[in-house]
């Protein structure tokens, strides 16, 4: 197996993987959380807050009945939204579409490492107004280096060591090595693979353990995907994400940076088809193993100051 550096179009995800069909349950089948258990949860955690209900007796904690709501697809006019649990945060389309700009409410502070989006209104949504964003600068066609941007809030240089499995060990030194950690990793930690929860400047990563004759033995090919996160809600998790090249990733040429939103478990080991694992999991063997990655090296590692802005980016694509 071989290291990751330099090659940053073959060992990312095919870019059906990002457009791959979602699977989720209906909004309707999910309760509004009194404030108070919302509150609890975003201090303490899905999975505490359950436990805690559970021996007490109460309702909102019974086999079968969720806890927190996620989040949900609201129609506003025509137009499909998916906001985010306390509705902070909304995409612009339905599950698999891309979207290329981040709907803040407008009383929530900008995402990590986004800029107010250019040539874009506001959207009203039930009764708040929500601001749109996009990332700050363009992003290559290599999903790890684009999640290491986020993680710094800059970008970066290529080959470069700027992200570390939590709890230890670098990500990207080589293949093996990213499989060697990743079921390490898997083993010691509580929960499973749909528990994973990165904060802002966190990075989701599913990784490929499953290989053959030095091929990821999956339906793409692909090692891992990569994804930053810019903002979190209760449990939701919203990331900027980039597809993958079939050559190594031009630094020349910059890209659009693509939003999407994921939810966490809320209890330990439960499997959730929105969950960051439940969406690109099918993409992978059965061995794949989801992590969350740090960043390193903060503030010592070279920036790229000839990338475009995430608005130019954005808007060359449209055109």
């Amino acid at each position: 197996m071989t290291s990751r550096r330099g090659r940053g179009g073959q060992d990312q995800r095919a870019d059906d993987v990002l457009r791959a069909p979602r699977r989720g349950s209906a909004a309707a089948e999910r309760t509004e959380p009194s404030a108070a258990l919302s509150g609890m949860q975003a201090a303490l955690g899905n999975a505490a807050v359950v436990q805690m209900l559970r021996r007490s007796g109460h309702a909102h904690a019974q086999d079968g009945a969720p806890v927190v709501q996620r989040y949900t697809e609201e129609k506003a006019g025509t137009v499909t939204w998916r906001v985010s649990q306390t509705g902070k945060y909304a995409l612009r389309g339905p599950k698999g579409s891309d979207q290329y700009e981040l709907y803040v409410r407008s009383d929530v502070a900008p995402p990590r490492y986004c800029e107010v989006a250019t040539r874009r209104r506001k959207a009203t949504i039930g009764e708040a107004e929500y601001i749109p964003y996009a990332p700050m600068k363009s992003f290559l066609e290599d999903c790890s280096h684009s999640a290491e941007e986020v993680m710094h809030a800059q970008a970066l240089q290529m080959g470069q060591d700027a992200s570390a499995f939590r709890g230890g060990g670098l990500f990207g030194e080589g293949d093996e090595q990213n499989v060697e950690r990743a079921r390490a990793y898997a083993e010691s930690r509580e929960g499973g693979n749909h528990d994973e929860a990165p904060g802002v400047g966190e990075a989701y990563s599913i990784i490929e353990t499953e290989w053959a004759q030095d091929v990821p033995v999956n339906s793409t090919g692909w090692p891992y995907h990569v994804a930053g996160v810019v903002a979190q809600d209760g449990g939701d998790r919203i990331t900027v994400e980039q597809t993958a090249g079939s050559t190594d990733a031009d630094p020349a040429v910059g890209v659009a940076g693509i939003f999407d939103i994921y939810k966490t478990a809320s209890e330990i080991g439960e499997e959730l088809p929105e969950s960051f694992h439940g969406r690109h999991g099918r993409s992978f063997s059965q061995g794949a193993v989801t992590v969350t990655l740090v960043p390193v090296n903060v503030g010592g590692l070279a920036a790229d100051g000839a990338r475009t802005s995430g608005n130019e980016a954005r808007e060359a694509r449209a055109s």
